[in-house]
């Protein structure tokens, strides 16, 4: 996957927060039940959304009759057709249960038996839930002495919230557990959603404030928020993308997850038995259905915040698009948005932008491999010792690259053998480049690259074979000035161009010293020159040169 930039305090601009904490950038085309929804989102427009659940299923009516999004007008008769009528909803496609940390498939019944749908009371509350968060995926709170069971054996008071799905077990003679869902909270007072409160017909009631407290006597007693700190066996609530910790709220702890996982390593936080499994819906911390650098700005973003807040995970993981490589393994490191590579003790070289998404890059001089602690001074730019058919992380995605002053050489195959090569613009963000080399076919496949400018490289004494692209139309070669060196490029083998080159060629040439200045062709570009594709424009004292250093051309 990829890595998200660290933030800075420059970074941290008005046009970043908006773009990280809205609905972000689209890659796909998705209905708006498929993007996930924000919380805030969710509970300024609460009584809107209840109201369309209210008519949905309007109050005295049965769940049942086989559609779980209809009701009827006939009761179930739980007494003799064995529950057959009865509508069902599917289980959460994930619960995450604080007690194991683990995510599954399948609900539980009360028994602590599998089963893949639920019905009645459980069922419609669950189903309320799915309606009005947009989400398959809960986490459930057990609740012990007022207090909801938190991470690593951590407890905190539980305080209901419209929205809960609340499983309570009061009646100690039956036995019998029954859910409901929050409505509405006025001071103490609870008011809720049931279905099947008498445990015979599936109707449906609203804004209810009683409940029945035995089933042997039907005696009913008044819910408010003592009674549920009291009687509730769990609760569920949905889950916020970026809650690692499970624990309802994103703080710094999930902001540190999200760093050693996706930032520092490129990999989902793993699941065992003390750790939730993290999807791609995870890490779509700023709702836009993928998964790039704006996700780590949003995270940090909502941790820093007084209030509660985030994307609900809505969707299944494939609906998600992951802008990451996912190559990013023990061979390379991750800094500051970047892949990297060590070449020696204090070298590295850069691979690629961590993020496909990201269109312009600037390569930094130094950088640290996170896991060592090591940092590195950047001289070169693409994997050693690539051939066309290697696999690798691609850098073909970066139309714009910077390439500072300490890189002295650009590998063979740097721009990989690719026909998605989207290169334009690359530039010394130095004013004194130490480039020596640039590799055979290094910007071969740059297809949509038509000017080159190297004039300040007055260290670049060798350019490989074929190393730039069909399209390439100017070329600014080393400037000589007064006082410098006077570099003589070996041009390839038999020449830099494209053996196909498409478009006309101007290398320029400049010498500013009152020394000549030796260019030697190679036969393809000689030929190129001899049939007008390749033209020179020299300032200052040159002379041309074939292979076998017979003087083609003199400039004054």
């Amino acid at each position: 996957m990829k890595f998200l930039k660290r933030i800075t305090t420059a970074a941290l601009s008005a046009v970043m927060m908006t773009a990280s904490l809205s609905a972000g950038l689209t890659a796909q085309a998705a209905s708006s039940t498929d993007r996930p929804v924000r919380m805030s989102t969710v509970l300024s427009n609460w009584t809107s959304r209840i109201n369309q659940e209210k008519q949905k299923f309007p109050h005295g009516s049965y769940w049942n009759g086989g559609d779980e999004d209809s009701t009827t007008n006939s009761p179930c008769d739980h007494y003799h057709d064995t529950y057959r009528q009865c509508n069902h909803t599917f289980a959460a496609r994930s619960i995450s249960d604080q007690r194991h940390f683990l995510r599954s498939e399948y609900d539980e019944d009360r028994y602590g038996n599998p089963y893949y749908s639920l019905s009645q009371c459980c069922g419609f509350a669950r189903k309320l839930g799915k309606d009005l968060f947009q989400t398959n995926d809960f986490v459930r709170y057990y609740i012990k002495n007022s207090k909801m069971e938190m991470t690593a054996g951590t407890t905190t008071y539980y305080e209901p919230k419209v929205g809960d799905h609340v499983r309570l077990f009061s009646d100690t003679r039956s036995k019998q557990g029954h859910s409901i869902f929050i409505t509405k909270i006025s001071g103490n007072q609870i008011y809720f959603a049931e279905c099947n409160g008498d445990l015979a017909s599936c109707q449906i009631l609203w804004d209810q404030t009683r409940y029945v407290s035995d089933y042997t006597t039907y005696q009913m007693v008044t819910v408010n928020k003592a009674y549920l700190r009291k009687n509730a066996v769990f609760v569920e609530r949905p889950y916020i993308a970026g809650d690692f910790n499970l624990n309802g709220k994103i703080d710094s702890a999930d902001v540190q997850v999200y760093k050693e996982t996706m930032v520092d390593k490129g990999s989902k936080l793993k699941g065992s038995i003390n750790v939730k499994a993290a999807s791609n819906a995870d890490y779509d911390v700023n709702g836009s259905m993928r998964i790039d650098a704006n996700d780590y700005y949003a995270i940090q973003q909502y941790a820093s915040s007084s209030t509660v807040d985030g994307y609900i995970v809505g969707s299944s993981d494939d609906r998600y698009i992951d802008c990451y490589h996912n190559e990013v393994l023990d061979k390379y490191f991750l800094y500051n948005g970047g892949i990297y590579q060590q070449v020696d003790f204090y070298k590295a070289t850069f691979i690629s932008p961590f993020c496909r998404d990201d269109i312009t890059f600037s390569v930094p001089a130094k950088v640290t491999d996170p896991k060592t602690g090591k940092t590195f001074t950047v001289t070169e730019i693409g994997e050693r010792d690539l051939s066309p058919r290697t696999t690798a992380v691609k850098l073909s995605t970066v139309a714009s690259l910077g390439i500072p002053n300490t890189v002295t050489t650009i590998n063979k195959y740097a721009f990989r053998h690719t026909s998605d090569q989207k290169l334009q613009h690359l530039y010394f963000t130095g004013s004194n480049p130490q480039l020596t080399t640039i590799g055979d076919y290094a910007f071969a496949e740059c297809r949509l690259l038509n000017m080159l400018d190297f004039s300040d490289c007055n260290k670049l004494t060798k350019i490989g074979e074929q190393a730039f692209p069909k399209t390439l139309s100017t070329l600014f070669m080393p400037y000589v000035s007064s006082g410098s060196s006077q570099p003589t490029p070996t041009l390839g083998t038999t020449g830099v161009l494209a053996p196909d080159q498409s478009s006309n060629v101007t290398m320029i040439f400049k010498n500013n010293t009152s020394s000549y200045r030796k260019i030697v062709l190679n036969d393809k570009d000689l030929a190129y020159w001899r049939s007008g594709k390749l033209s020179l424009a020299v300032t200052g004292k040159t002379r041309l040169y074939d292979k076998n250093n017979t003087l083609l051309k003199t400039y004054n």
